[in-house]
C-alpha cells in the first residue's frame, strides 16, 4: 500500500459520509477561487517546513521574493484561462501549475544548499499532490498512462469541489472544515495508489520522501477577493 500521503495535498468528493454544515454549500467561494493550494503566502512559510528545511531569514526571504514573482504569473495566467471553455480553461490552468513550478523550482535552485533543494523538493511534490501527477513532466517521469491522467483528473476535478465546499465551511467553522478535511485524506492515499502501479507508486515514493503532515488550510484567507 502506498504509504501515508500530506494531508494538505489530497481530498476527494465522494469520500466523506458525513454531512457537511450548511455554509458548505452557500457559502462565498466558487471554482476561480480555487488555487490549488497555492496563495499569495507561500507554504514554506509554515513554521514546521521552515524547520524541516532549516531555513535561514536570509534563504527564507530569497525563496519569498522568488515565490511573489511566480506567483503573480500564475495569477495573472489563471485568471485569463476562465476565459475559455471548459476542456480548454483545464489544461491551460494544468500548464499554468506547471510553469509555476518549473519557474519556482529553478530559482530555489540559487537559494538552498543541495541538502535543502533534497527535501524542498519532496515536500513540494507532497504538497503539490495531484497538481504534480498532473504535471507533463512528472508524467515523463512516472511513465503515466492517459487513461491514468484521466482518472487523476477526474480525482481532482472532485478534490476542487470538495475544496470550494471546505473553503466555506472553514469561514463559518474552522474546527468543522479540518475535522472533515483530516477524515479524507487517509481514504484518497488508497486511491492514488490504486491508480499507480508498483513500480510508479515506488517511484513516487522516492520522490516524495518521508511523509509530512502539513497544517490543512495553511495560507488560506477567508475574507473576499
Amino acid at each position: 500500500m502506498l504509504r501515508a500521503l500530506p494531508l494538505v495535498a489530497f481530498a476527494f468528493l465522494t469520500l466523506c459520509s458525513t454531512a457537511l454544515p450548511q455554509q458548505a454549500t452557500t457559502g462565498q467561494y466558487g471554482p476561480r477561487d480555487y488555487t490549488r493550494g497555492y496563495y499569495r503566502q507561500p507554504w514554506f512559510s509554515e513554521p514546521g517546513v521552515r524547520q524541516q528545511l532549516n531555513l535561514s531569514d536570509e534563504q527564507y526571504n530569497r525563496l519569498n521574493q522568488m515565490y511573489g514573482n511566480a506567483y503573480s504569473k500564475l495569477s495573472d495566467a489563471n485568471s485569463a484561462a476562465w476565459q475559455l471553455n471548459e476542456q480548454e480553461r483545464q489544461a491551460r490552468l494544468n500548464q499554468s501549475y506547471a510553469d509555476f513550478n518549473n519557474t519556482f523550482g529553478s530559482a530555489n535552485l540559487s537559494a538552498l544548499t543541495p541538502e535543502q533543494r533534497t527535501r524542498f523538493n519532496q515536500l513540494w511534490t507532497q504538497y503539490r499532490g495531484y497538481d504534480a501527477l498532473l504535471d507533463p513532466a512528472m508524467r515523463q517521469k512516472l511513465g503515466l498512462t492517459d487513461a491514468q491522467l484521466q482518472q487523476l483528473q477526474k480525482y481532482d476535478t472532485q478534490y476542487q469541489q470538495r475544496m470550494i465546499e471546505l473553503m466555506n465551511v472553514y469561514g463559518g467553522n474552522r474546527d468543522s472544515a479540518i475535522a472533515a478535511y483530516s477524515k479524507m485524506w487517509p481514504q484518497v492515499n488508497n486511491q492514488i495508489g490504486n491508480v499507480l502501479t508498483e513500480q510508479q507508486r515506488r517511484q513516487w515514493t522516492e520522490l516524495t520522501g518521508p511523509s509530512y503532515q502539513f497544517q490543512p488550510f495553511y495560507g488560506f484567507t477567508t475574507a473576499p477577493k
